[in-house]
């Protein structure tokens, strides 16, 4: 009976993760999408510097969504749950660390992480930004969730068969 109810637990688990997965490259390839459009515009932000990078928009536009559209194919192109994992944790830390930079140095304005799209869905940068940090919470608590259970996955088995390094 245990048994049984440990398998039910894992292809629940399995389900999540691949729901997860899925839902996180949804989100990065309309943010990538989003970027990439608006680095094809002419709104004056991308003629101005980023305050981190210190390049212009439409070139860090460019950049962040190639990289954003290239994680999103990892995500359901590959079928190796441990590397896709990582390379959205790797991605997700990425956008952790560029929002602490900008709360580090006060930036006052709003982060234009999704581009034009604000402009052409009619929200307001303040919505637009705070729409990016509850993705970037979303990828942040499933991430974690994922890269533990990974890790007492693993635990495990190191532990019912230590020859295995």
């Amino acid at each position: 009976m245990e048994a049984h109810t440990e398998k039910n637990e894992s292809k629940g688990q399995e389900k999540w993760t691949e729901r997860f997965l899925l839902s996180a490259s949804v989100l990065l390839l309309g943010t990538g999408m989003a970027k990439i459009i608006s680095a094809f515009g002419s709104n004056a932000i991308l003629s101005k510097p980023d305050p981190i990078f210190e390049i212009r928009y439409q070139k860090l536009f460019w950049i962040a969504g190639g990289l954003e559209l290239a994680v999103s194919g990892i995500l359901v192109c590959f079928d190796k749950k441990p590397a896709q994992i990582v390379t959205l944790s790797v991605i997700t830390l990425n956008f952790l660390a560029y929002r602490v930079a900008l709360w580090s140095i006060n930036w006052k304005g709003y982060c234009p992480c999704l581009g034009q799209l604000t402009e052409a869905i009619h929200i307001s940068p303040a919505l637009a930004d705070k729409i990016a940090i509850a993705i970037l919470a979303y990828f942040l608590m499933g991430t974690s969730f994922l890269g533990c259970r990974l890790y007492e996955i693993n635990s495990k088995e190191q532990c019912q068969n230590p020859s295995h390094k």
